[in-house]
């Protein structure tokens, strides 16, 4: 809603941020282009925000103490791509997404089953309907936060390994089926775990 009939930019990354002489902002991004602002809504993690150059910096300076006090819980997400056979194992799984707990598994608490593609079709409905599939399942896995903080600087393959033996155990119909791809995602700040002022609550 609110971005309708915005102009939305990706892979470009803001690196400074200065006063226009008290009627904005100008904003410098990591290629060294300028562009001018009335006014600027940061929403990545304050570790990002910190480390912006310019002006933002004397605006942050009464509330940086607080800010840097801030903390970010620390996860793994992994995408899985299956060839089209995989539908069939999924066939006696009811849910869409699941949370599981430490009893179920120490390394994955989240597993998500694709329901709409990148064109918006729906190809597990229409598997479940008995239609053909040009194209597999694809799985989303988190990791719980423990596992991610304690493997942050683990080798990938070591991660991914770790990963797809859960994702058997937990979804043994699986097992046995190869990826046709795999996407692992070092997620460094997935959720605020100490937040602004948190030890003045």
């Amino acid at each position: 809603f609110f971005l309708n009939g915005a102009a939305v930019v990706f892979q470009r990354q803001l690196r400074n941020m200065s006063i226009d002489h008290g009627a904005g902002w100008l904003l410098w991004d990591d290629n060294g282009e300028e562009e001018r602002a009335d006014a600027v809504v940061l929403t990545c993690p304050i570790p990002d925000i910190l480390e912006l150059h310019g002006d933002i910096q004397d605006a942050l300076g009464p509330y940086k103490a607080d800010l840097e006090k801030v903390s970010y819980s620390s996860r793994f997400a992994m995408g899985i791509r299956y060839a089209v056979e995989a539908w069939t194992a999924l066939e006696n799984i009811t849910w869409s997404g699941k949370y599981f707990t430490p009893d179920d598994s120490d390394v994955i608490v989240w597993i998500s089953i694709n329901g709409l593609d990148h064109a918006g079709e729906a190809p597990r409905a229409a598997a479940q309907a008995g239609e053909e599939q040009q194209e597999g399942p694809v799985i989303l896995v988190h990791t719980t936060v423990p596992y991610g903080i304690n493997h942050a600087k683990a080798e990938e393959d070591q991660v991914q390994a770790t990963i797809m033996s859960h994702v058997e155990k937990l979804l043994p119909d699986l097992a046995g089926l190869a990826p046709v791809g795999k996407q692992l995602l070092h997620w460094k700040c997935s959720q605020v775990f100490k937040g602004y002022k948190h030890d003045q609550e």
